[in-house]
């Protein structure tokens, strides 16, 4: 499906490898590899060919979705490669699209000795917004949705406001910075600026930030 590689290329840089998963991998599904983007000393991995299933919404609608993260470079990847793959393939299993803040979990730690136990779906908050929605062959729309590592207390505080069926994520129209900004603020009653930390879920919507840009993540 080169033009959802060529439209991630545009905003996260050459694609360094990929991954073909396991046996449990759903047919077709793979995983592209960016490293050092959005910033130094972090992997962003994204599933590729998960868009060619039309997955169902609530609302009777559908959607063709792919899933990325945002991880340290060192230790992490595999282990979000696996995750990835994991969401994936229930997806494929249900038939199932990802809404907009849609809880996965708690299912205990995600990455050894870390506290995150839950993901939280949203679009893209380090990338433009252009980068969430992308149309390929025969126009088909695809949503570029974001998985954010999340605590177990975050995910209680997200599920409190479940998803509405027609808030799929990254729809067009939706901004993703200015979304995100207005959650912090809600949740912590602090700036977007202030909001920023090292370390990761700090609020449900900001968690993977960053004290400065380029700066380091840490669990």
């Amino acid at each position: 499906m080169a033009d959802v590689i060529e439209h991630l290329e545009s905003f996260l840089g050459h694609m360094s490898g990929g991954s073909r998963g396991d046996e449990t991998t759903p047919e077709g599904v793979q995983l592209a590899w960016f490293p050092d983007s959005p910033f130094p000393g972090v992997t962003t991995p994204v599933t590729v060919d998960l868009s060619r299933r039309h997955l169902a919404m609530p609302n009777g609608g559908a959607l063709h979705q792919e899933l990325m993260m945002h991880v340290p470079k060192s230790d992490y990847p595999a282990r979000a490669a696996g995750l990835l793959f994991q969401v994936a393939g229930e997806m494929v299993r249900r038939g199932s699209a990802l809404q907009h803040a849609q809880v996965i979990g708690p299912h205990g730690p995600l990455f050894p000795g870390s506290q995150m136990t839950a993901m939280v779906a949203i679009s893209p908050l380090y990338l433009p917004d252009a980068s969430a929605f992308v149309r390929v062959e025969d126009s088909v729309p695809v949503v570029l949705t974001w998985l954010v590592p999340i605590t177990d207390g975050e995910a209680e505080f997200s599920s409190e406001d479940p998803p509405r069926p027609s808030q799929p994520v990254g729809r067009p129209g939706w901004s993703a910075q200015s979304g995100r900004h207005n959650a912090t603020a809600a949740a912590t009653g602090v700036s977007a600026a202030e909001s920023v930390s090292t370390r990761w879920g700090r609020h449900p919507y900001a968690a993977w930030t960053l004290a400065q840009r380029g700066g380091k993540f840490e669990p």
